[in-house]
This record gives C-alpha cells, structure tokens and sequence, in this order.
C-alpha cells in the first residue's frame, strides 16, 4: 500500500512538472490568429511617397531572465532581455510604438545584479514621443508603457496618444501622478476592432492574449520591407522557431490579468507558420536583445541617435 502511494505521488510529481515546466505544445494550425492579409489590406492604398523610411530602435534598459522562465523546458542558461521602443521614422516625422521601461521598472526586473539602465537613451525616447505624431502601444505592462504615462509633458502630447480601450486599466495603474491619470481616464480610445488604419505604411490588428490590450502592428517602409511587431506574444525570436511559450507556472505567478494561454500558443503557431512562408517579413518581439542585434548588424533596424544640427 505505501509502495503504491509513493508510487502514485512520484508519477504525480512527475506530471505536474511536465505541466507546469515543460509543456508548450501549440495547435496544428492557427492561421486566423495573425490577420496579416488583412493588415496589409489596410494599407494598400497608401501612397509610397509618403511611407515611413526606417525603423529606430530605443534601448532604455537590459537584463538578464533563466531561458527556463522565457520558454517551458528552456533550462538554465540566461535569456539576454533588452526594454525597448520603435521610432517609425518619416521624411519630417515619425511615429512611436511602445514606451520601454523607465529605470526603476527596469532595475527590478528579473536578475537585479545583471539589471542596466541608459539614461542619455531614456532621455531620447522622452523626447522623441512628445514630439511623435502618434504614440501607440503593443500592450499595458509596465515595462512597455513607462515613457508615456511617466512623461514630465504627459500633456504635450496626450492628444497624439492612441490607445484601444482595453489598454486603458494598465495605463492608469501605472500612471506616475494623479494628474496623468486623470489625463488618461478622460481620453478618448481609438477604436482597433479589426484591422485598423494608424498612419501610412502602419496598421493594428487586436491580439488578446498576452493582455487583454494586445495589438499586433505591421508597418511597410517604402523600400518594400515589412515589420510586424507582435508585442509579448513571445519573448525571444527562437520561441516562433521552437513553438515554445512561457511556462504555466510563470503565467500564474507574473501575470495580472492572467495570460491566455491558448491564445497566445494560437498565434505563436501562426507567427511560426507565417515565418517559414515569408522570411523576409521581419518579426519583431519585444524584449530579445540577441535578435536585436542581428537586425541593427543586417541593417533592418538602427540604433536611435540624438540628431545633430
């Protein structure tokens, strides 16, 4: 009887784990869960003389995470983590997706020993979004939205600022004031019910899932190029490779509200499946500071500078 008891509890132990650690496993197919025709549709009309030029990458912050927390069964190696925003630069103009972390978001985040905080760039995105012409989002977290709802000149630029209502509970429970809050809670939300014309060569689809705000956001440049920023749905660009999510325990324990899990495995699979059909479109997850890198060094991003006059 006690042999059989222990027996029963190894092999529940042992299932547990493999729920809770290991397991990643995504559907066969989910080609609707990234509407990326759609998106394109969007934009179709608009005129390539006036298509955004480059993409700028902001780096406010860096860390490190255990590759076992980025994706189930990912071991114990260190997941090199970056905080960023995008500048989608114009002729005269550019439109900014995301607000990184500021440095007390980024210092207390993952491995504090490893943590790294650039001020001068910190500094470069604060400026740069109260000049933008839009501000949007991939999602509400804190560690994409700090650049905004923390802005000295919050006002400066509030009427530029678009946002779907169901970003709205993360942006006012990470408001740095009152006043910011109040500010946020009296502005009207842009409506991205499907795919949704943002600016030229930009376009936003929802993608609940990682956080009930979730977009996905394509954007061409006039050389041709596609970007799809795809926000949290994955960490790491390996991820989309793998079909490898975040572990179940680490949704439980990090996350409020909840991720869905099965959504957010729909559009990884999707994500993984659109990679292998269109390799040149360039898929841009949030927080993967190797693959990062790798863009800056092919020349399909570059690392924003202060302009000199």
């Amino acid at each position: 009887m006690v042999k059989t008891a222990i027996t029963l509890l190894g092999i529940a132990l042992v299932a547990a784990t493999w729920w809770y650690v290991f397991d990643s496993r995504a559907p066969r197919e989910a080609d609707d869960a990234i509407p990326l025709e759609a998106l394109r549709t969007a934009i179709a009309a608009d005129d390539a003389r006036h298509l955004p030029r480059e993409v700028e990458l902001y780096r406010t912050g860096r860390g490190t995470a255990p590759m076992f927390a980025v994706e189930a069964g990912g071991g114990l190696g260190k997941f090199e983590m970056a905080y960023t925003a995008f500048g989608i630069r114009y002729r005269d103009s550019r439109v900014m997706i995301d607000a990184a972390a500021d440095r007390e978001t980024a210092m207390a985040i993952g491995d504090k020993a490893a943590a790294r905080f650039d001020d001068a760039a910190y500094a470069l995105l604060l400026d740069r979004i109260a000049q933008a012409d839009q501000v949007i989002l991939t999602h509400e977290h804190k560690d994409h939205v700090m650049a905004v709802v923390r802005h000295p000149a919050f006002g400066a630029f509030a009427d530029r600022f678009r946002f779907p209502e169901a970003q709205r509970y993360g942006l006012l429970r990470h408001s740095g004031s009152q006043a910011i809050a109040e500010a946020i809670g009296s502005l009207a939300a842009t409506p991205i019910d499907g795919a949704t014309h943002i600016a030229p060569g930009i376009a936003a689809v929802p993608a609940p899932g990682h956080s009930p705000g979730s977009i996905i956001i394509l954007v061409r440049l006039a050389n041709g190029r596609e970007y799809l920023f795809i926000g949290d749905i994955a960490w790491s660009f390996d991820d989309i490779t793998k079909l490898r999510t975040r572990p179940r325990f680490l949704q439980w324990l990090m996350f409020d509200p909840k991720e869905e899990r099965g959504q957010v495995l729909r559009q990884l699979r999707a994500l993984h499946d659109l990679h292998l059909r269109e390799p040149a479109l360039v898929i841009v997850p949030s927080h993967d500071n190797r693959w990062f890198d790798r863009l800056i060094a092919e020349r399909l991003m570059k690392s924003a500078k202060a302009e000199t006059r």
